[in-house]
């Protein structure tokens, strides 16, 4: 309501952002064949690339044409032991797994739900997951391209995002935002 956060998911596993070993995280909606068929490509051609690979369940939460909106939604946690190899995964994300593009698999998201920490690829921009326990071992998540928080007592963690992100993530202000305009 104060236009602080335009979307968070609820995770139970946070150890991506934690972890010093590269990794790439790809999210999908879990309520549709085309979207379970398109994690299941993305996910197989990331293990082919020597990618340990962890399916991971998160509710998705964002505001769409003034309306929330809210998902299930299924994550590969791709743990790669190489940073190199993040390069890769990131070439064959974007070649097949982004709408719009003739190779695109079907059931791809015009803006992918792509996360890497651990390392600092080529072709992606800074940004911060911010966040907050909610209870039992899950925790809410905001992605913004602010180091600070949106919100006191949450913590953050660098990562990167790919830049058709930026748009969105530029609607996520910190708290110290909103108190100087």
């Amino acid at each position: 309501m104060a236009g602080r956060i335009t979307g968070y998911t609820v995770e139970p596993d946070l150890r991506y952002l934690r972890g010093a070993a590269p990794v790439v995280t790809y999210s999908m909606f879990e309520h549709d064949e085309a979207s379970r068929r398109n994690l299941a490509l993305a996910a197989g051609e990331l293990a082919a690339m020597g990618a340990t690979v962890d399916l991971v369940r998160r509710a998705g939460t964002w505001r769409w044409n003034g309306l929330v909106r809210r998902s299930r939604e299924l994550t590969a946690v791709c743990w790669f032991r190489h940073p190199g190899a993040v390069e890769r995964a990131l070439e064959a994300l974007r070649g097949r797994y982004v709408a719009g593009r003739p190779s695109a698999v079907e059931g791809s998201w015009l803006v992918p739900d792509v996360r890497v920490s651990g390392a600092e690829p080529s072709g992606t921009i800074p940004a911060s997951a911010h966040v907050m326990p909610v209870g039992q071992g899950e925790a809410a998540v905001v992605i913004g391209l602010s180091p600070e928080p949106p919100l006191a007592g949450m913590a953050s963690h660098p990562l990167r995002v790919l830049p058709c992100w930026a748009d969105h993530l530029s609607r996520v202000r910190p708290a110290a935002a909103l108190t100087r305009e």
